[in-house]
């Protein structure tokens, strides 16, 4: 079984979540600033069109959620989508161990 897509929607769902607990600054206050942020990257990953799905090789059915989601992580910032990529890069590449017997010959 391939747990690589799980690893992945996983991690971008975190992070597009994580983008709406920074709405609400300590003081209690709304982030305009913020909200201004999450509206232009979701705009523009629409009307590119840009998903981060589709740029690992996912395939949505319903391709606006993907560009959603991912404006929400673009709007996070440059460092925010810069480690994003790097854990999807590694989640990409782990291979499960394979186990290698010897055979009689070997041993």
């Amino acid at each position: 079984m391939d747990f690589v897509p799980l690893i992945i929607i996983s991690i971008v769902v975190e992070s597009a979540v994580e983008t709406f607990n920074t709405i609400v600054k300590a003081n209690g206050k709304i982030s305009y600033k913020k909200i201004g942020a999450i509206i232009l990257s979701v705009a523009i990953c629409m009307c590119v069109p840009f998903d981060l799905f589709e740029a690992v090789g996912m395939d949505m059915t319903c391709p606006y959620i993907g560009e959603f989601v991912t404006g929400l992580v673009v709007s996070r910032g440059g460092g925010v989508v810069n480690s994003l990529i790097e854990r999807l890069v590694t989640a990409g590449a782990k291979e499960p161990n394979k186990v290698i017997q010897k055979t009689d010959e070997e041993a």
